[in-house]
């Protein structure tokens, strides 16, 4: 895993399929995504060094975005926050469909799932919150107005109000 710190306050967690970003505000972090499966212990622990951990939340249910979520967010023990289009496939209520790929997208993509452990996904996290894009601030749906191209119908970007100037 490589750390890349970004100022001010993110911190970048890259695998060689995937990554998380970590959020921090005051004494809490954020990881933002989990990475594949088998990230999740290192996601917690360098997330639980660097403050306490309240949630961690996937932006699309991606292997590469959720597969590490459930662990994550039992050994921080953290809740996973999910958008409700997302949040049955992050619980593994209903099997994940195949991401809508161009012709020219698809051997990178194959590539990269041959490198993923266990098929990408841990187990079914717990999702104990779910988003809509209209009740909490700072998440939105991709089709709220706002500039997120999302991969999934329930893809969600978390806008850093704070270090953004944007409130």
């Amino acid at each position: 895993m490589d750390v890349v710190g970004l100022l001010p306050r993110p911190h970048l967690l890259r695998f060689p399929v995937g990554r998380a970003h970590l959020r921090r505000d005051g004494d809490e972090v954020t990881p933002i995504d989990a990475g594949h499966a088998g990230c999740g212990a290192r996601i917690a622990a360098y997330a639980r060094a660097a403050g306490r951990v309240r949630r961690v939340v996937p932006t699309h249910f991606h292997e590469d975005r959720a597969g590490g979520a459930a662990e994550a967010g039992a050994l921080a023990g953290a809740d996973v926050v999910a958008h409700a289009l997302d949040a049955p496939v992050v619980r593994g209520e209903v099997p994940r469909p195949p991401p809508p790929l161009e012709d020219w997208e698809r051997p990178p993509h194959e590539d990269a799932l041959r490198r993923l452990p266990r098929g990408g996904f841990d187990r079914p996290a717990r999702v104990a919150e779910v988003v809509d894009g209209r009740g909490r601030p700072g998440l939105r749906r991709r089709d709220a107005g706002g500039p997120c191209a999302g991969y999934t119908d329930g893809s969600i970007a978390l806008y850093l109000f704070r270090s953004s100037g944007i409130r």
